[in-house]
């Protein structure tokens, strides 16, 4: 980049014009001020959020990144995570090193400040520019699916109609022959339209040690999907033997079922519960797949999603993190990293 580049650091209140106005010139999908608000004012921390201006030599916003600190609980303790987002460049200066300089101008701000942890989510190219400013990979992240309907990819590989047909009669017998022998007389859904304090009694009880993942207490979750400007989820509580012992959170969009949550008290509960809900989803006769849009390889849960019946797809991105004072502690903990993690 040939000239001159200058940096700011503002509030997001009070400069929710400005931020709107760069996002919606340089990003493909069009925000509105009612999304911003409930993105970076919607849940309540301690420190407000907080926005990095690149400058051009005449003063003119050419970018940002924005920081929202987000509840996070490492080891059982809860701490305030720097998340990172929103970095946006004006096109014609991507390509000249101006989101390296914004970043590493950004990374120096946070260990000015020794914010506990900085943790990002980002494309390829993004995870180029963060790494270069001393940012860490933790663990790669990939969707699963499981199939309801597989007659598309079958009819690409298998160019028979007859066997095709077959094949795919076959698989849904077997399908749904595996889930009509399973024993769940222990295990039920029911049906919530609201995160009472049942949620919070569910969050403390959750065994949080030797793990970082975000807060999932009854105030985050109503903020994240009960106010949500335009999404409309559907929430199912996992009851056994009288117990609720997890939840899954979910929405239907055209021919799929988007898992957005799934939590369970133990690790066990995670097949029986997800056969009642593939049980259920059978009911909708459109739907083609479950997807779960993403979760860390290295996730708790991984190989119980494998066993239930899920496919794990090719690696779509990575997690990374920033800590002024101890990166390696963060590193060493077991990461429960979900959609959860991203902003709906």
């Amino acid at each position: 980049m040939t000239e001159k580049v200058s940096f700011s650091v503002t509030t997001y209140e009070g400069h929710e014009k400005e931020v709107l106005e760069i996002l919606n010139r340089n990003r493909p999908e069009k925000f509105s001020v009612k999304y911003l608000n409930w993105r970076y004012l919607g849940e309540k921390s301690p420190i407000p959020p907080i926005v990095f201006w690149i400058h051009s030599e005449d003063g003119t916003r050419i970018g940002m990144s924005a920081l929202i600190f987000r509840s996070y609980w490492v080891n059982d303790k809860r701490h305030y995570f720097a998340i990172s987002g929103d970095t946006s460049i004006s096109k014609e200066c991507r390509g000249k090193g101006a989101g390296k300089k914004l970043f590493k101008f950004k990374t120096a701000y946070i260990k000015d400040k020794r914010y506990t942890c900085a943790f990002g989510i980002g494309t390829p190219a993004a995870v180029r520019v963060v790494s270069h400013a001393g940012w860490e990979t933790v663990d790669n992240l990939s969707p699963y699916v499981y199939l309801i309907n597989i007659s598309g990819k079958i009819y690409k590989v298998i160019k028979n109609k007859s066997l095709a047909k077959i094949i795919e009669y076959l698989y849904v017998l077997c399908s749904k022959t595996k889930l009509f022998l399973l024993k769940n007389s222990s295990y039920n859904l029911i049906a919530v339209e609201d995160f009472d304090d049942s949620f919070d009694s569910f969050w403390v009880e959750l065994d949080k040690k030797n793990i970082v993942l975000r807060d999932r207490s009854s105030a985050i979750l109503r903020w994240r999907y009960s106010t949500h400007p335009f999404e409309k989820i559907s929430t199912y509580k996992i009851i056994r033997n009288q117990k609720f012992v997890g939840y899954i959170i979910w929405k239907q969009l055209n021919n799929m079922v988007i898992i957005y949550d799934l939590i369970v008290i133990e690790k066990d509960h995670i097949k029986p519960s997800l056969r009642l809900f593939i049980k259920e989803i059978l009911k909708i006769k459109e739907i083609e797949s479950i997807r779960i849009p993403l979760i860390n390889v290295n996730h708790p849960y991984a190989s119980k999603l494998i066993k239930t019946g899920f496919i794990k797809r090719s690696d779509e991105g990575v997690f990374q993190i920033y800590s002024p004072t101890n990166t390696e502690e963060y590193i060493s903990k077991k990461w429960f990293v979900s959609n959860v993690d991203k902003d709906i």
